[in-house]
């Protein structure tokens, strides 16, 4: 498992996102808390809401893909960009695959404090975020380095580097979180 990396953040390249940001209204609150694992197991994030995509909670601590959940994919239509997404990874991380993907909502005027992801699944995958529903007051810390995440960007985080989030907007705020396993 990788311990502290030289970096913070990485950033990659920018996607266009506004199909899949259109779709993400579609979603209803009994979707979002369907699955609420992930904010009830990991205090971290107990001020989140997640929809999976391409993940389970078992695909953590067994290094495995995560599950499909066909429904929320094909609501979502990730279809429209994962070639593109691929294509990037590929260009940066050489072969290999998505291994999870989680749309993550964060409620306004809340945060999710520094933590390291643990798990030797999460030390070895390349985990980026794409902020789907943002504004200039949401940050995101990783270590020493605050920034504030655009639309479509996509970002390489260090997850092994003390993260958190500060909503300061009474807007929720939504990445895209996806794991790349090169």
């Amino acid at each position: 498992m990788n311990t502290k990396a030289p970096f913070d953040f990485k950033y990659l390249d920018a996607i266009n996102v506004s199909k899949i940001v259109e779709n993400l209204k579609t979603f209803t609150l009994e979707e979002w808390n369907k699955v609420p694992i992930r904010q009830n197991r990991f205090a971290a994030h107990k001020h989140t809401f997640s929809l999976p995509i391409i993940w389970d909670i078992n695909s953590l601590k067994t290094n495995t893909k995560g599950k499909l959940n066909e429904y929320n994919y094909n609501k979502l239509e990730f279809n429209l960009i994962e070639n593109k997404l691929i294509k990037i990874y590929q260009e940066h991380y050489g072969k290999g695959e998505i291994f999870r993907v989680l749309l993550a909502k964060l409620k306004p005027l809340q945060q999710i404090p520094p933590h390291i992801d643990g798990g030797k699944s999460l030390g070895i995958v390349k985990r980026t975020h794409i902020p789907l529903v943002t504004n200039e007051d949401i940050l995101f810390t990783v270590g020493n380095t605050t920034k504030n995440l655009k639309e479509g960007e996509i970002w390489e985080i260090n997850n092994q580097n003390p993260h958190s989030v500060q909503n300061n907007s009474k807007e929720e705020r939504v990445h895209l979180i996806i794991d790349y396993l090169p």
